[in-house]
C-alpha cells in the first residue's frame, strides 16, 4: 500500500508540471502597438497634392491653383435636390453638419481653358472613428442621390448633373455624373459641351479626403486617384 501511494503521488507530480521545480521554458513574447496619433490641424495643408501631380492625374500639364480656403461651404440654395450635396460639392457645409470636423483645408485647381478642373479637400476629426463614422454615414447619404438627376443654378444660367451608381471599393465611395449644361442667359455660355464629374470619399487616421473632377473623358478615374495618392500620405496603422 505505502508503494502504491507514492506511485501515485509521483504521477500527479507529473501531472502538474513537476511540482515546483525551475522551469527553463521562457514566458509567451509580448507585443505591443503604438498607436498612432491623430493628424493635427497644421498639417492638413501638407496633405494637398502639388498642382503638377493633380495635372497629372487629370492629364494636362497646365493646371494651377485658383482659389485656397480654410473653410466649408453652403452651396444648398444652388443645388435643387438637398439629398445630392454631398455628391455635388467636396467640403459642403451641410454634408459635414453634426459630424464632429474641426478643420478643413481645400483647393480649386483648374486650367486656363477649364477643361479640366479639380477640387481637393482635407477635412480633420478629432478623433479616427468619427472620420469612419462620417464615411459610413456618408455611403449611406449618397446613395440616395444615385441613379438620379438634379439641377445647380450659377451665374449665366443652370446645368443638369445626371449621377451614376455609388462605388464603394477598397475604401474609396465614388461616383460619376453627367453634367449637361442646360439653359443660359447669355449666348456662347455652353458651348464647352456636356463634361463627366467624378466624385471620390476616403478617410484615413482622422482625416476625410473629399475630392472632384470634371473633365471631357466619360470614365475619367483621376478623383479616385488624386484621393487614394492623398490617403498614402495621412500618418495611419
Amino acid at each position: 500500500m505505502p508503494q502504491r501511494k507514492a506511485a501515485a503521488l509521483a504521477g500527479l507530480c507529473i501531472l502538474v508540471a513537476g511540482c515546483g521545480a525551475n522551469s527553463n521554458r521562457a514566458d509567451p513574447a509580448t507585443t505591443t502597438s503604438t498607436a498612432v496619433p491623430p493628424v493635427a490641424q497644421a498639417a492638413l495643408n501638407g496633405l494637398l497634392l502639388s498642382a503638377p501631380q493633380i495635372g497629372a492625374a487629370l492629364g494636362t500639364t497646365d493646371v494651377s491653383v485658383a482659389t485656397d480656403r480654410t473653410s466649408m461651404e453652403d452651396v444648398s440654395a444652388l443645388v435643387s435636390r438637398p439629398e445630392c450635396l454631398p455628391i455635388y460639392s467636396p467640403a459642403e457645409a451641410n454634408a459635414y453638419a453634426n459630424s464632429g470636423s474641426s478643420g478643413v483645408h481645400r483647393q480649386f485647381l483648374g486650367d486656363p481653358s477649364n477643361s479640366h478642373e479639380a477640387e481637393q479637400t482635407v477635412v480633420l476629426f478629432p478623433t479616427a472613428r468619427q472620420a469612419s463614422a462620417f464615411f459610413a454615414a456618408s455611403a449611406q447619404r449618397w446613395q440616395k442621390c444615385s441613379n438620379g438627376g438634379f439641377a445647380h443654378t450659377m451665374s449665366g444660367g443652370r446645368e443638369v448633373w445626371n449621377v451614376g451608381p455609388i462605388s464603394n471599393t477598397n475604401g474609396v465611395l465614388s461616383t460619376t455624373a453627367r453634367i449637361s449644361q442646360e439653359v443660359y442667359d447669355h449666348p456662347g455660355a455652353g458651348e464647352g459641351g456636356d463634361r463627366t464629374a467624378q466624385r471620390a470619399l476616403t478617410v484615413r487616421n482622422n482625416v476625410a479626403i473629399d475630392i472632384l473632377t470634371v473633365s471631357a473623358a466619360a470614365n475619367d478615374p483621376a478623383a479616385v486617384n488624386i484621393a487614394t495618392q492623398i490617403a498614402a500620405e495621412v500618418p495611419s496603422k
